[in-house]
């Protein structure tokens, strides 16, 4: 008797540790960064250089209306475009949580890169948490590099 009484305690347990599981996944998968906790609001995926022309070396800063929602570290990769991709290296974005107007350098201008019409392509990667990560693609207008 007690045995049984037992057993379907440890089943009713393990049930209960299931059901607690499938509900924290599913918040991760489903909820965490679409509902709530959401990494970025913004406006619009194109982002407004500040000059319509650059010369090597120097930083590119983009106008740019966005909301961050969360105090995480995001990694962000850009990339100069003009048929060839110029990779940047990854930066870390450090902002606090918040509403900005101006975002801060979104690349620099390699001291290689040959003159002609560019546009920067970003990614923004937010690791939301074990199993979900937020990424958010951005495109600037057009540029020259002289």
């Amino acid at each position: 008797m007690k045995l049984k009484n037992l057993e379907r305690c440890w089943i009713s347990i393990n049930l209960i540790a299931i059901l607690v599981c499938f509900i924290v996944l599913g918040y991760w998968k489903f909820i965490d960064g679409e509902y709530v906790n959401i990494p970025l609001t913004y406006g619009s995926n194109t982002l407004t250089v500040d000059s319509p022309e650059y010369n090597q070396g120097e930083p590119i800063f983009a106008n740019w209306k966005f909301c961050k929602g969360v105090n995480m570290v995001s990694k962000i990769n850009s990339n100069i475009i003009d048929g060839v991709v110029w990779y940047l290296p990854e930066i870390d974005g450090v902002r606090e949580k918040g509403c900005y107007d101006k975002m801060d350098v979104i690349a620099k201008v390699p001291e290689s890169i040959p003159n002609g019409k560019y546009h920067v392509e970003m990614k923004v990667e937010y690791k939301l948490n074990p199993i979900k990560t937020k990424i958010y693609h951005f495109k600037t207008n057009d540029f020259l590099i002289k």
